[in-house]
C-alpha cells in the first residue's frame, strides 16, 4: 500500500493542475500481489476489491499491453484454479464464495475488454477471457450461463448464435476462434447427451 500511495503522490506532482492517474505501473504490480495474497488467505471480498482496482489501472492505460495481458491472465488462472482444485463443489468450505468471486472476476474482465462498450476495448483479450470463462463454467456445471457465453462467443467470432455457422467471410483467425468454440460446444453437448446438436457441430466443423 505504501508503494501505491507514494506513486500516487508522485503522479499528482507530475500532473500539476491536471487530473492525475489513479494508479501507475508500480501500483499495478502491487495490486496484483495483494490480490494473490488475498486469494491465498481465502479473503474473497478483499481479493475482488483489489482486482477492481487493478482493472482501473487497465482502463487508465498506465500499463503496457504485455503487462496487462500477463497480469490479467495470471489472475484468471489463479481464480479458476481455486475452483478446479475443489472440483467446483460449493459444499466445500468457502465454495460458494469462490464461485461468486470467479463469476465477478470474469464478468468484470469481460466488461472492461468488451470491444464496443468496454473502458479498455480489446477484442482479442475479450474473446480469450470469454472462452476461459466458458471452460470454467463447464467445469462448474453451470449449463445455463455456459450457453449464454457460447452465444456471445459465436457472435464475437462471426458465427450465428443458435448453431455456430462459420459464415462465408470468416478470416483465418475467425475460423480458429470458431473451432475453439465448437470444442466447447462438443464438451457441453456430450455431457448433455444431445446427439442431434453434436452432429450439427461436427458437420459444421468438417466444412
Amino acid at each position: 500500500l505504501g508503494v501505491i500511495g507514494a506513486e500516487q503522490e508522485e503522479m499528482a506532482k507530475q500532473a500539476g493542475d491536471g487530473s492525475p492517474k489513479t494508479y501507475g505501473p508500480w501500483g499495478f504490480k502491487a495490486l496484483k500481489q495483494l490480490m494473490k495474497l488475498h486469494l491465498q488467505t481465502g479473503d474473497t471480498t478483499k481479493a475482488m476489491g483489489r482486482y477492481a482496482e487493478l482493472l482501473v489501472c487497465v482502463a487508465e492505460g498506465v500499463v503496457s499491453p504485455n503487462a496487462i495481458e500477463k497480469g490479467v491472465n495470471g489472475t484468471l488462472e489463479r481464480v479458476s484454479a481455486l475452483l478446479i482444485q475443489q472440483g467446483g463443489d460449493s459444499d466445500d468450505e468457502g465454495g460458494d464464495d469462490k464461485k461468486t468471486l470467479a463469476r465477478n472476476v470474469y464478468d468484470a474482465t469481460i466488461s472492461v475488454f468488451h470491444p464496443q462498450t468496454g473502458s479498455s476495448p480489446n477484442e482479442r483479450l475479450w474473446f480469450k477471457t470469454l472462452l476461459k470463462f466458458g471452460q470454467l463454467l463447464y467445469e462448474m456445471k453451470e449449463t445455463a450461463k455456459l450457453q449464454m457465453v457460447i452465444r456471445d462467443l459465436l457472435r464475437g467470432a462471426g458465427g450465428d448464435s443458435a448453431g455456430g455457422g462459420t459464415g462465408e467471410g470468416a478470416t483465418a483467425s475467425g475460423s480458429t476462434n470458431l473451432m475453439e468454440i465448437m470444442a466447447l460446444q462438443i464438451q457441453l453437448y456430450s455431457r448433455q447427451k444431445d446427439n442431434k446438436k453434436l452432429r450439427e457441430v461436427f458437420d459444421k466443423a468438417m466444412r
